[in-house]
């Protein structure tokens, strides 16, 4: 007998599907589930693991505290890989981007990893620059999940 990992896909807001096709991405899924969920991107699609789990790195580095901030976070510095297409590069390299295992590792370690470390200023700069619009998603997704 096999072990079944249960998985919950959900599509994102509506808002967030809006915000992302304006970037190219042509559709965000929300995953929560048993075992190795991941955030990631595959082709042009946003996979994001909404459980609370991995987020030392986002309160470490871009001073996010609630449950729906993180999840934006996520959101945002998945959707940073696709418009630096660090994909590509990763690929190359023959490295999956898991957004997960960079939050286990100090922020020196975050952060010396160039495509990391992208992502993460494309979330603060959009952070501080769109304050509204960051705080627009996250009043999207509380709403959504709640």
């Amino acid at each position: 007998m096999s072990d079944k990992v249960f998985l919950l896909k959900i599509k994102a807001p509506q808002f967030w599907l809006e915000f992302a096709h304006r970037y190219g991405i042509s559709e965000v899924v929300l995953i929560k589930g048993e075992g190795p969920c991941k955030s990631m991107i595959m082709g042009d699609t946003i996979i994001i693991d909404i459980e609370y789990r991995g987020i030392r790195g986002y309160r470490k580095i871009l001073d996010v505290t609630s449950y729906e901030e993180v999840i934006t976070a996520k959101f945002l510095h998945e959707l940073a890989h696709y418009v630096k297409k660090h994909y590509s590069y990763k690929k190359k390299q023959s490295k999956i981007i898991c957004l997960e295992d960079v939050c286990e590792r100090s922020v020196e370690e975050i952060l010396s990893d160039r495509c990391e470390r992208e992502a993460w200023e494309f979330v603060a700069k959009f952070k501080h620059e769109n304050p509204e619009l960051f705080q627009a998603l996250v009043g999207a997704v509380r709403e959504y999940l709640n």
